[in-house]
């Protein structure tokens, strides 16, 4: 027995998914540092590779002898930030049929299993943003984004900043600075809770993890547990700030994006800023000695520069 850092699960037909999903439910946590024989013969195994071990899911690099897939397993953290699974099947479902995000090849809601295909490319890069290609292709993925019609519900900013306030009761006083945030932007989450007539489909996650270049310099977004009828103008926010782009920057890669707000910038660029250290936050009450309290202070000293 030697260890291999991959899973080998035999199946009778790696290509039938249904298969596949039966075996992997037979797998506890589907460790990577499982044993395999290596006397045994693999020609119709399936290797399954971890990818990442995040908060609210778990995901791994499903190969078979002829195909890809990506498989994401929900941890039991998975409600902890409202994420609407249906909501996000089908807005990902619409996504795949215009080429923006992969193919969803099995969903199972209520085990919280979710297989789609693996989007061959590498990870978008601040550098490949100066490409003018590029940059007009990542212009015209947040305008297809904006554009998928699907038929669900709103997600109120108002009324999410409120239930994470009510997990982070225990926290608050240990953090006044986010009690003081919270006031100065509340003009601002009432502001964009009540314009519904603008709202737009939205990933709300565009960070550089998420996004994959390919070959013909073509990006598709990956992640979309986020992704909600909300907000443009946040949306937009979350990634300028995930990409650290200076107005300058915005103003020249999204010059129609740019320059059609009738905001304060900087002011919803701090909220988007505000948001992503309410998540820090969550997880400091949760995970108390983990690393989630360095980032939290450093999120926090971001809210000053804006």
């Amino acid at each position: 027995m030697e260890k291999t850092s991959s899973i080998d699960l035999k199946l009778t037909d790696p290509q039938k998914i249904i298969k596949l999903r039966q075996a992997l439910l037979t797998v506890p946590l589907l460790n990577p540092a499982l044993q395999s024989d290596a006397d045994v013969d693999k020609k119709d195994w399936v290797h399954i590779f971890p990818i990442a071990m995040g908060y609210s899911n778990s995901s791994y690099r499903i190969e078979t002898q002829h195909k890809k897939y990506v498989l994401r397993i929900d941890t039991s953290a998975k409600n902890l930030f409202q994420c609407d699974r249906q909501h996000e099947l089908a807005i990902i479902t619409e996504a795949a049929k215009l080429q923006l995000a992969p193919e969803v090849v099995y969903s199972d809601i209520e085990r919280g299993i979710l297989i789609t295909e693996y989007i061959e490319g590498r990870l978008l890069q601040k550098p490949d943003l100066s490409k003018p290609e590029i940059a007009n292709n990542l212009n015209q993925l947040l305008d297809d984004i904006s554009a998928i019609q699907v038929d669900i519900s709103a997600r109120l900013l108002h009324k999410t900043i409120g239930y994470y306030w009510q997990l982070l009761d225990p926290l608050l006083k240990e953090y006044p600075q986010l009690t003081s945030c919270r006031k100065q932007l509340q003009p601002l989450i009432l502001d964009l809770s009540m314009r519904q007539h603008e709202y737009e489909i939205c990933h709300n996650d565009l960070t550089a993890g998420n996004l994959i270049l390919q070959q013909d310099d073509q990006i598709k977004a990956l992640d979309w547990e986020y992704a909600a009828l909300s907000h443009p103008l946040l949306d937009f926010a979350i990634f300028a700030n995930a990409w650290e782009l200076s107005n300058v920057q915005l103003s020249e890669m999204f010059p129609q994006k740019f320059y059609k707000m009738d905001f304060d910038w900087q002011q919803v660029r701090q909220l988007a800023s505000f948001i992503e250290a309410l998540w820090y936050a969550i997880r400091v009450t949760r995970e108390p000695f983990g690393p989630w309290e360095k980032l939290l202070q450093q999120q926090i000293q971001q809210l000053s520069r804006y």
